[in-house]
């Protein structure tokens, strides 16, 4: 049995490859992955943050307020954990199977993380756009760079920042889900990450969770209203 994004993939082709494996151009400027061809005007919202700020408990408010919004399933290598399944959490691949839609360009992004990779899949994204109005991707800060320099669609990069380091350590050590070794080295990825929040086009501190809601809440739909995206 093919793997759900192995079907997706198949449905959602490109067109016939060129002798470079890529599609014809469509005639509007962009080859292969072709958003403009959906009936929603198409928006990805890119959300990052360091572990603990609390990117995941902001994004679930806003879905659940918003069912024209809809997040992304990435693909992994990894494999699954207790209870999670195929298409909700993850697209669980080979690292074969992987590599072949790295080679057929069907990544939107992608990278190696300890050993195992990640990345969204274009067809993913096609699918999700097809019956909502925008899609949310929460990503760390090295895909975001990735994803901004595809210029296929409009696209709104939101980080969200804790209100000061020590906040951070408190509540990575609240969630009890690590020894003090990961929490030190979490912190220090948070540092570097930190470094890149200027890239991005809105920054939401992450103080009182109903304030970084609402405030998280008005940027999506303020940017969704806009007659053009700039």
């Amino acid at each position: 049995m093919f793997p759900i994004i192995d079907i997706l993939c198949k449905i959602f082709s490109y067109g016939e490859r060129s002798s470079v494996g890529r599609a014809p151009d469509c005639g509007s400027g962009c080859r292969g992955f072709e958003p403009h061809r959906s009936p929603h005007r198409i928006m990805i919202f890119v959300i990052s943050g360091p572990s603990g700020v609390g990117k995941g408990t902001l994004i679930q408010a806003i879905l659940h307020q918003h069912p024209f919004l809809c997040m992304a399933v990435s693909a992994t290598t990894r494999q699954p954990r207790t209870g999670e399944k195929d298409g909700i959490e993850y697209y669980f691949l080979s690292q074969d199977k992987f590599n072949e839609y790295v080679q057929n360009d069907q990544f939107l992004e992608w990278c190696n993380v300890h050993g195992n990779c990640y990345g969204t899949l274009k067809p993913e994204v096609t699918k999700k756009l097809s019956t909502h109005r925008a899609i949310i991707i929460e990503i760390d800060v090295q895909g975001a760079e990735k994803i901004r320099t595809n210029n296929d669609f409009p696209q709104f990069h939101i980080f969200i920042a804790p209100p000061s380091e020590q906040i951070l350590e408190a509540r990575l050590k609240s969630r009890n889900t690590e020894n003090e070794e990961v929490i030190q080295q979490r912190l220090l990825e948070a540092k570097r990450e930190l470094l890149k929040k200027d890239h991005y086009d809105k920054i939401i501190v992450n103080n009182e969770l109903t304030q970084s809601i609402n405030e998280l809440n008005n940027v999506i739909l303020s940017i969704l209203t806009k007659e053009s995206f700039t």
